[in-house]
């Protein structure tokens, strides 16, 4: 009954609307960034709107990762494809934004690249083994995944409750 879900339909509602107000109020935000300025100057000049916390809007560092196509988490940030996928195209020092996450919306800033030894991956026998089989890992849960959401859409589930 709507009874049952009204709670979570708010719930979801408010989330959703929350997410819009965040992204636009990202938007303002980055448009106000100027050549050579940190994500750091740009939150100093941050005016929330009213009856909005500042204590969530702040500069974090999420570590390094990898693109990844079975994963799209990276740490401090929660899930976002987006976001990952920026990162890989951007520039040192680079700032992007706004995108958004599976929950939150952010502005990034690209700090440091770490690019693979390529002389450890070409002469280290054990390196080889290890990234091929994580390649291989990687596309087994892909083709997985494709095939499951192949069979998902393909499969029709009759509610024979009473």
């Amino acid at each position: 009954s709507f009874e049952d879900v009204k709670d979570k339909v708010i719930d979801d509602l408010k989330s959703e609307k929350a997410k819009k107000l965040a992204l636009e109020d990202a938007n303002k935000l980055f448009n106000q960034l100027t050549d050579g300025e940190t994500l750091e100057d740009l939150i100093g000049r941050y005016v929330a709107p009213k009856g909005i916390s500042r204590q969530d809007l702040e500069v974090k560092e999420s570590g390094l990762f990898a693109l990844s196509v079975s994963s799209d988490y990276i740490s401090n940030m929660g899930s976002s494809s987006e976001a990952m996928f920026s990162a890989f195209q951007m520039k040192t020092n680079e700032i992007r934004g706004p995108i958004e996450g599976n929950s939150d919306c952010f502005i990034i800033q690209l700090i440091e690249i770490n690019d693979p030894d390529m002389d450890k991956l070409k002469n280290e026998i054990g390196e080889q083994v290890k990234v091929r089989k994580s390649l291989l890992q990687s596309k087994k849960s892909a083709t997985y995944n494709n095939w499951y959401s192949a069979m998902r859409q393909k499969i029709e589930v009759k509610d024979e409750r009473l």
